[in-house]
């Protein structure tokens, strides 16, 4: 015997566990593998509730092991999905393929009572949704292949990507394109790395990918909040973006605004866009092995001469100089084009004249012919009569290095040491009065010889030098 089961439609609900609701509901709908449940009037819903608010809702489970088509409706006003009932609970399990209408939502705000989990290996088919916001929680992507698929118009439109590793996990990605033509990316998100990744990266690892490769300059911004900081990285420091090239991460800096909050959560903007996609990381390590010599930057006249040298100059396009006020958003302060491009060594200087009072960060980025990018360590100089910091001596014979701090405000500093992945390897307190002093800081007799990065910081002061120990 064969049976047919005929949904009809009633006041716009087509498939929906939600009708009379009571606060005991518990409601599971299971659509089974190899079946397809198809939406086909422009104006029906998925899990409507014309009731919109209140606290007499239950549970309503959909167990979506088939393929469920919602792909015939129009609705976007009124919005297709109304997961998140006010004091209920919806859980939306796609164990098999789902494609939307024109739009994909979670309504009325009332977050975390809506679970949408996508399954290792499934796709949410979003590439004609036009609207998709779902209250700050993210979709649980389980086991690093679980996929969304979205349309980036090429009008500069912000596309949301709501991924994450957890329920109320907060760590998407959006993507805006402005030349080039329209393009379907889907999204991958895992709590590991693919390939090996520096100490001080978010655990997380986005997998773009794009249908047609190449030919776009996307936008990327990733968020996260505090609570999935781990292993080192913070927000609070420099972000660097960083793609899986092949063989080895290219780094770009970010912008970071935010709080880190679950309402404000921190957004990663890139500098540049990215032409290619892949595997993207978030990191508090950008700099990439590069023969940077004497890098420094000091106050000259009105304003600040910034001077390096390139041990091994080849195939260099470009030595962007950027600027900042906070060491975390960086703006081009100016270009310099290379000298020789010899494989030798050459010396730059670049002298700026629109400085800031306080802190000025800088760092030397350089772009390549093959289009790698890599960049110098940050320097800091700040412009408050002679303020600063010197190490001596450098390089460091034995295990003791001098700190001055000179015309510093009073306060206590820390001293870090970073190896060359990141790493913390020593860390110390110094509570300085505010006039020139010196302290002493004590290596660790394990340390080998090598280039070191020592950051002297507060709340409000950072400087950054190289330490070479031979």
């Amino acid at each position: 015997m064969t049976w047919i089961l005929l949904f009809t439609q009633a006041n716009n609900y087509a498939v929906s566990l939600i009708y009379n609701p009571q606060v005991t509901d518990n409601y599971t709908l299971t659509l089974n593998a190899g079946k397809t449940l198809t939406v086909s009037d422009i104006g029906g819903y998925f899990n409507n509730n014309s009731i919109g608010s209140g606290a007499g809702f239950g549970t309503y489970t959909y167990n979506i092991n088939g393929t469920l088509d919602l792909t015939a409706s129009t609705q976007t006003t009124n919005q297709l999905t109304a997961f998140s009932p006010t004091g209920g609970t919806v859980n939306l399990n796609l164990n098999g393929p789902l494609k939307t209408g024109l739009a994909f939502n979670s309504s009325p705000v009332a977050p975390g009572v809506s679970n949408l989990v996508v399954a290792n290996g499934v796709t949410l088919d979003a590439t004609l949704a036009t609207v998709m916001n779902f209250n700050g929680n993210a979709f649980t992507m389980a086991g690093g292949t679980a996929a969304i698929k979205r349309t980036i118009p090429n009008d500069g439109t912000k596309i949301k990507f709501p991924v994450g590793t957890a329920s109320g996990s907060i760590t998407p990605v959006s993507l805006s394109n402005a030349t080039g033509a329209a393009d379907v990316v889907s999204v991958s998100l895992k709590n590991t790395f693919t390939n090996p990744a520096p100490a001080n990266t978010l655990p997380r690892e986005w997998n773009i990918v794009e249908t047609t490769g190449g030919g776009n300059s996307d936008t990327l911004r990733f968020e996260w909040t505090t609570a999935e900081e781990a292993g080192g990285f913070t927000g609070a420091s420099p972000v660097f973006i960083g793609r899986w090239n092949g063989s080895a991460w290219d780094y770009t800096p970010a912008s970071v605004s935010g709080t880190g909050s679950a309402a404000d959560p921190y957004t990663a903007k890139g500098s540049a866009a990215f032409s290619q996609l892949g595997l993207f990381i978030l990191s508090n390590t950008g700099t990439t092995p590069v023969s940077f010599i004497n890098v420094k930057a000091y106050q000259k006249s009105n304003g600040i001469q910034v001077e390096f040298g390139n041990a091994t100059e080849t195939d260099i396009l470009n030595y962007v100089i950027e600027r900042s006020a906070d060491g975390r958003s960086f703006n081009t302060a100016g270009t310099l084009s290379p000298k020789t491009n010899n494989g030798g060594l050459n010396s730059y200087t670049y002298f700026d004249g629109t400085v800031n009072s306080g802190n000025n960060f800088y760092r030397i980025k350089v772009t390549e012919r093959n289009g790698s990018v890599k960049y110098s360590d940050i320097l800091n100089v700040r412009l408050s009569g002679n303020s600063g910091v010197t190490v001596y001596p450098n390089p460091v014979k034995g295990h003791t290095v001098n700190v001055q701090l000179e015309n510093l405000d009073k306060a206590i500093y820390v001293v870090t040491i970073f190896n060359e992945v990141g790493q913390t390897i020593y860390t110390k307190q110094l509570n300085h009065d505010g006039r020139t002093a010196s302290f002493t800081v004590e290596l660790p007799s394990t340390l080998r010889r090598g280039i070191y990065s020592l950051q002297v910081s507060n709340n409000s002061f950072r400087a950054i030098k190289n330490v070479v120990v031979e």
